[in-house]
């Protein structure tokens, strides 16, 4: 089914799309190809499409969209995504500030990708969003999102996957003034029978006169996760702190991530990220 799906879109016109890619590799004990990637995405009029494959261990077909834009504020999407519930289930994994995801994402499968179709209907400053999801439409996602100025979101989703009800509270700010730059986001993950957590993250950059690495960032993140197995209770908090210096691209960057949990020893963590775009006609 994949090979027909990818058949189907590399036709000529393909050519004119926008040709983008990543690759990132980690080191923790050893080097690791952690994710290389290779998307087209392409907007015309009122539709659009967009391919993405990894090619971490083998060629494989992650997301397949198309979309409608009805109106210029009803936005369609259908095909292979990741659902949009939590937030790094929404940005791309180059945009995250840390390797590893906060233990309440983690524990949803970010980057499980399912078949099925999602909207959102704007109506400034509110934003509401829907969607169904395999397996045979059982997995039910609504939402909104209060969005005053650009700087600042405010959202809450109910996700009903499978049998298990999850909700997401989102709170985000991000903005920037002359040479730098900060964030400040939290987010709370309510599973039934699950698990329950929350999140702060925080982050500062700045740019430099260098022009080999024109801009350095900071971040923290606090988290907190508790579960309750065979009726004994679990509860752990983790510290992270990341450094980062960009080289070149505006995604390009050298991560260095310490992660400082409750129980356990630290870990150093190591990233390069690099990543190029062609734009099409």
């Amino acid at each position: 089914m994949g090979a027909i799906i990818v058949a189907f879109f590399l036709t000529p016109s393909t050519l004119a799309s926008n040709l983008g890619g990543y690759i990132q590799v980690d080191y923790r004990e050893d080097f690791k190809l952690e994710r290389a990637r290779i998307s087209l995405d392409r907007s015309k009029g009122f539709t659009g499409y967009r391919l993405e494959f990894g090619l971490e261990d083998e060629v494989e077909l992650l997301d397949v969209l198309i979309r409608l834009d009805i109106f210029k504020r009803t936005h369609i999407e259908v095909g292979k995504m990741k659902p949009p519930f939590s937030r790094e289930q929404i940005l791309s994994p180059l945009e995250l500030k840390f390797s590893l995801y906060p233990w309440i994402s983690s524990l949803f499968h970010p980057e499980e990708r399912k078949l099925g179709a999602r909207a959102s209907v704007e109506v400034s400053p509110f934003k509401l969003l829907g969607g169904l999801f395999s397996p045979k439409g059982k997995e039910i996602l609504l939402g909104f999102s209060f969005e005053p100025m650009d700087i600042l979101e405010i959202r809450i989703i109910h996700y009903l996957m499978g049998n298990l009800p999850l909700t997401s509270a989102l709170f985000s700010l991000e903005g920037g003034q002359g040479r730098s730059s900060a964030s400040f986001v939290g987010e709370a993950i309510f599973g039934e029978g699950a698990g329950s957590g929350f999140y702060f993250l925080t982050s500062y950059s700045f740019e430099t006169y260098n022009p080999v690495i024109p801009r350095i960032e900071l971040a923290f993140r606090y988290e907190t996760f508790s579960t309750e197995v065979s009726f004994r209770s679990w509860e752990e908090y983790r510290f992270s702190l990341g450094l980062s210096f960009y080289i070149g691209k505006e995604k390009d960057k050298a991560s260095l991530n310490w992660y400082l949990p409750s129980k356990g020893d630290g870990e150093l963590m190591a990233r390069i990220q690099l990543s190029f775009k062609e734009e099409g006609e």
